[in-house]
This record gives C-alpha cells, structure tokens and sequence, in this order.
C-alpha cells in the first residue's frame, strides 16, 4: 500500500506555479496520500497558469479580496495552460501520483485533463467554510487535516481492484518509471491487458503513459538540483538515452527544450523563490508560517 515517509521520493513539482510568485512556500508530509501542502502570493491580475503532467491530483483553494474558490484539478497529459479567476493567494494539497482522496466522490480518471468546483464533488460539507476563515500557510493545513482525517481511515483497507493498482504503483514508484510491462506481467501474476485496463479505469492512462510521467518528474526535479553537471549527462544517468527522444518528451511536457528550460530556472533564480518547511517547524513554529 502506497503511504507513508518512505514514498518522499515521489514528490512531483509544477514549476511555473514556482515561477508566478516570488516566494513558493511548501511543506512536505509524505504521509496519508498526501504528497505536500503549498501556498504562494500572486499577481490578481494573472489570468492563467502554466501545468506539466505529474499523475497527481491538487485541490486548489485560490483566495481572492473576499471570495474563496476551490477546484480538484487532475494530471494533464502534456503541457498545458489553464484560465483561472483572479486570485490573490494560492494554497494547494498535492496527492501522491495514482492516489485519489477519500473525499472526493470519483476516480483519479474522471479528473485527467480536468478541474472541478470542489464542491460539486467533496464528501465534505464543512471544509470550504472552515477554509474561508483560515488566515495563514499553518491554519489551512491544520483545518484541511482535521477533515481529510474523518474520511481517511476508509483507504486504509484496501480490497480487490485497488490492492492490485497500487501493488503496481509500488512498482513503477521503486523503479522511477523504468519498469517494463513484461516485468510487472511476471511480478504480479496479472496480465499486460487485465493491468492497462485497471489502469484505464482507475488512472485515466495506460502504465506506460503514467511510467513516462513518473520517469519524467525524476528528470525535471534533478535539473533543479544539478550542480554543473551537463545535461546530456544528467539526461543518460536519468534514463534518457536517446537525445532525440529527451527532447521531444521534455518539450511535449514543458514546451520547451532541457537546454532552455535549465537556462530559464536559472535565470529566474528558481530555486531561491522555494522556502520549505520540515515537520517539526509547521508544529512547533506555526506563526513563522504564511
């Protein structure tokens, strides 16, 4: 089953939500299905964002002078731009890659591509009250968990189709993506068809499109972090083999080229606009918190 600190490593980014804001703000939890909480200020007047595919679902509560809107928004399949209404704050809850909510009534496909009123869908009645109210980065987390919980206990017991799903998320996630279908035929006894239609089913994609996804947040994270090391190099150590190939799966995800996308984050000096907060620091130093 798919919880717990040890998937860390499975933390997906969507940097142009990095690059709207001068100061990103992210606390990691890793735990409960839930990847990490964030929250940015935003110019109101910026009607659009930029999103890359990361298998992922985010809920979305954007604040405005006096208004709160919350939106479930599911994985793109290549890159996109989104409209959205004026807002001036952004607190976002990232989900692990192939997990969906216990509070959301759907599966993860009925999101792909997608974003839907929060309301329209939630199991929870209370929460976009409580959210409304909430002040700073610390309060949001704490009131979201306190309703994410009452509902969480119901994935913890996992049956039948979604113990299959998961054991072969486990998988892909321990292979960063370079698992291959004969592979995981051989080791969950399940065939190539019987998995891709599970997967069709429950992820809106194929295992080898959310492989493809998976392998490609690896990549994109580790340009953040190479430190003078080339990017062919980086790109073969990564799994990317063929140049050819890197590009044009780079430049369908981003739009735009490895090369050129390394020159913009630094550019735009990315990764000091990134201010993250550990456990302990969310719980015993809430007010340094937005």
């Amino acid at each position: 089953m798919i919880m717990g600190k040890q998937l860390s490593f499975i933390k997906t980014i969507q940097p142009y939500f990095v690059m709207e804001t001068d100061s990103f703000h992210q606390y990691i939890l890793g735990e409960y299905g839930i990847s990490h909480f964030y929250s940015y200020e935003i110019d109101p007047m910026t009607v659009s964002r930029a999103v890359v595919p990361d298998g992922c679902l985010d809920i979305l509560f954007e604040y405005g002078e006096n208004s709160l809107q919350a939106n479930v928004c599911g994985t793109v399949l290549q890159h996109k731009v989104i409209l959205r209404q004026k807002s001036k704050t952004c607190f976002g809850v990232r989900f692990f890659p192939g997990f969906c909510p216990p509070f959301i009534v759907g599966k993860l496909t009925d999101f792909v591509d997608r974003q839907i009123p929060f309301g329209e869908i939630s199991k929870s009645i209370d929460l976009l009250n409580a959210m409304s109210e909430a002040k700073t980065f610390a309060e949001r987390i704490d009131i979201f968990m306190e309703e994410y919980m009452k509902t969480y206990s119901e994935k913890t017991a996992l049956g039948g189709v979604q113990i299959i799903l998961k054991a072969v998320e486990t998988m892909i996630y321990g292979s960063h993506g370079e698992i291959r279908i004969k592979d995981i035929e051989e080791r969950s006894g399940y065939t190539a068809r019987y998995i891709n239609k599970l997967f069709h089913a429950e992820l809106g994609m194929n295992p080898k499109k959310f492989c493809l996804i998976i392998k490609f947040q690896r990549f994109l994270t580790q340009l953040h972090c190479t430190n003078g090391e080339s990017i062919a190099k980086l790109a073969v150590d990564y799994g990317y083999f063929d140049q050819a190939y890197l590009i044009k799966e780079f430049s369908k995800y981003t739009n735009m080229t490895p090369t050129r996308y390394f020159r913009m984050i630094q550019e735009v000096n990315y990764n000091a606009r990134v201010i993250t907060y550990e456990n302990r620091i969310v719980s015993e130093n809430k007010d340094t918190l937005l």
